[in-house]
Formats: C-alpha cells, structure tokens, sequence
C-alpha cells in the first residue's frame, strides 16, 4: 500500500486527520496479514496523534504485547497509567511486563496499583515471581518487601505468610520472622502448617515452652504431623529435662515412622 509518492502511507509522520483515519484502516489490513508489528505501529501512530485517548494507548499496548513487542507494549501501559485511566487488571499486565524487562522496583509499583478484589490471584502470582526475582538477585530485603505487599494488600493466606516468615529467616532476621508467622496464626488460627513453622522459629529462639505450645496446637489440628511430634521429644528431653513428656512425644512420632525406630534414642 503507497501513495503517489511510493512511500507507505502507513510510514507517513504526518498527524493529519485523514492519516489518523487511514492509520485506522491500515492496523487491521497489517493485522489480518500477519504483520503484527506494522499493525501496533500504525495505532501507535493513532495514539501519538491522540495523546489523551486512553483507547488508542490501551489497543497499542495489547498489540505491541502480541506482537512480542515487550518494550514498546511497557511504553503505552505506562502511558494509560499515566492518564489515570488503566484498570487494575492493566496494571497486573504493566507490573508482568516490567518484571520480564527485569525492571522490579517498578514493577512492585504497578503491582500496588494492581491489586484489587478481582485480581488478587493474579497479583499473587506476579508478587511470588517478584519475590523470587529478588532473592535470585540476592535482594533479600526486596522480596520481604513484596511479600508484605501481599499480605498488605491482599488480606494474606496461610502460604503467604509462611513465605514472609521464611524469607526474613533467611535474611537473618528471627525476631521478624517470628513476628509474620505470630500475626499469620492470629489471622488463620486453623493453619497446622503455620503453627508448625511458628513452632519452629520460636524453639530456633530458644523461646522453648512457646514452642511446645505451638507444636502441639499443630498436633491437635493435624495428627500426621509426625516431625512435630519429634521435635517435641527432642526439646523436652534435651531442654525442658522433662523426660515423661519425650518418652511420649517419641512414642507417638514412632507411632506414625516405625522405620525411624533404631534412629530415635
């Protein structure tokens, strides 16, 4: 397709109403073709043309995305943010498409912006990416920040706050960690796995009694947790000098791994 001149009317830099409109005819002829990446520049061109139209920028965003465009998709998502006028699921794709260019702090911004009821499960799995990303990096601190987002930001989940909890073990910081998994039991008192973790951290900071209270409220909730049991007779014997109280917690931890009998002393 070219004008009088043999240059394609859809490379014309000209923002005239009538190649606006001729842009508007070209996209879905480029489109249809399987020349994807000349169909998003032609509504590009539409929204340079339009600055304030947030239909233009949102349809270039989505073809520019199509057409493997990655950058220039960041570019128009960014652009709708901009105008104010980018739904939450919008920006989700904005904070996926940051977190693919390795762009995180940004990332986590849009990821903000992103959460709502509707998306909630969807942020969960950019944050969990986010996160990973992070530690990857070595930025410990950075995926503790995203973590509590979720949580913030999402109401949390039994998982979610066992993460948190382990990602500032891993940092380092036991007194944090103990903290997240404390307020995940308070949010998810049902949770035998965040009573165990909770358990865990608190007999890691020789908090012993606490974590014989934890330990067994985990017990109570789920009888298979077997390592829990152990776990007990090991505290009681070796720092609570409680010796009837190990005795039982090994027989019952025998009780679900017979085969550890010969290790279990």
């Amino acid at each position: 397709l070219t004008d009088v001149t043999g240059v394609q009317t859809c490379a014309l830099p000209i923002f005239e109403p009538a190649n606006t409109a001729l842009q508007q005819r070209l996209a879905p002829y480029f489109w249809a073709s399987g020349e994807k990446r000349e169909a998003a520049a032609c509504v590009e061109r539409i929204a340079a043309a339009n600055p304030k139209d947030p239909a233009a920028r949102r349809k270039a965003a989505e073809m520019f995305s199509a057409a493997g465009e990655g950058g220039k998709a960041i570019e128009h998502l960014a652009a709708l943010a901009a105008l104010g006028a980018a739904s939450p699921g919008e920006r989700c794709l904005l904070a996926e498409q940051l977190l693919q260019e390795g762009r995180l702090a940004e990332a986590l911004r849009e990821l903000k912006a992103g959460f709502s009821p509707k998306t909630r499960p969807r942020c969960a799995g950019i944050a969990q990416a986010l996160a990973e990303a992070h530690e990857k990096k070595g930025d410990a601190a950075g995926a503790i920040a995203v973590r509590r987002l979720v949580i913030e930001a999402g109401g949390g989940s039994p998982e979610a706050f066992n993460a948190l909890a382990l990602a500032c073990h891993r940092q380092g910081r036991l007194d944090a960690a103990v903290d997240a998994a404390a307020r995940g039991v308070k949010a998810f008192p049902g949770s035998a796995a965040l009573r165990n973790n909770l358990a865990t951290l608190l007999a890691l900071r020789m908090d012993y009694p606490g974590a014989i209270e934890e330990y067994r409220k985990a017990v109570e909730l789920d009888p298979s947790l077997a390592d829990a049991w152990l776990d007990i007779g090991i505290i009681c014997r070796d720092y609570l000098n409680d010796q009837a109280a190990a005795e039982d917690a090994f027989r019952r931890y025998l009780a679900l791994r017979p085969e550890d009998r010969k290790s279990v002393v």
